[in-house]
């Protein structure tokens, strides 16, 4: 058959994990590179003018924190559960299209209440993402699900070589720290621009004010 024919072919056989390497691998690196991004977002919003543009206090932001980590419990055996059941890419692809939108969402909240509901569904769309690296206070011991990212590299790649790609990907945590340091630091020097800007129409006429006497 073509299958034996190929497996058989060593040339071709290298070109065939090529083409998926180049296909598959940018993807799964920028889905984590974002989702890191993502966790560190309100952190980085803090440093500024959050807890000002949101009257969110100190209390309230550690529970904005934990907040995203119930979301993960209460998503990851559905999540799991609808991946294994329909086509892996269309579930990872429609949960990662609504993150970015609830992502975009959370810049129009100017309270604690829309800032948590934004945060527990985040936390409800990454769990597919990266459930299984969650940290351990919250895995229970028998929890063994796969994120969705791993379960693609175990369709598309053999087991000798699904180690090195998940390596590769979960690098990307790292890469998000440097990229996502550098972003908002120059976000943060931007002037006429705030961080964290409450959408209500006094508000808007007083940066424009500002920008304009800048």
């Amino acid at each position: 058959s073509y299958l034996h024919e190929l497996l058989q072919d060593e040339a071709a056989c290298k070109k065939l994990v090529r083409k998926v390497n180049w296909t598959l691998m940018p993807l799964l690196c920028g889905t984590y590179l974002l989702q890191y991004i993502d966790k560190q977002a309100l952190s980085y919003a803090a440093v500024f003018d959050l807890f000002k543009s949101t009257k969110t206090t100190s209390d309230e932001y550690a529970w904005l924190t934990s907040i995203f980590y119930f979301g993960y419990l209460v998503s990851e055996w559905p999540s799991s559960y609808l991946a294994q059941h329909f086509p892996t890419g269309k579930v990872l692809s429609y949960f990662v299209i609504t993150w970015g939108s609830v992502l975009m969402l959370t810049a129009a909240c100017h309270n604690f209440t829309g800032l948590a509901i934004c945060r527990f569904i985040l936390g409800c769309l990454e769990a597919p993402i990266v459930s299984d690296s969650m940290p351990a206070v919250v895995r229970s011991a028998d929890m063994q699900i796969d994120s969705l990212l791993m379960m693609l590299v175990g369709m598309w790649f053999t087991r000798k070589e699904q180690p090195a790609r998940a390596g590769i990907f979960y690098c990307f945590n790292g890469v998000g720290s440097m990229v996502g340091g550098i972003l908002f630091y120059g976000v943060g020097q931007l002037d006429g621009f705030p961080v964290w800007v409450r959408r209500d129409p006094l508000n808007k006429l007083e940066n424009m004010a500002d920008s304009i006497q800048g």
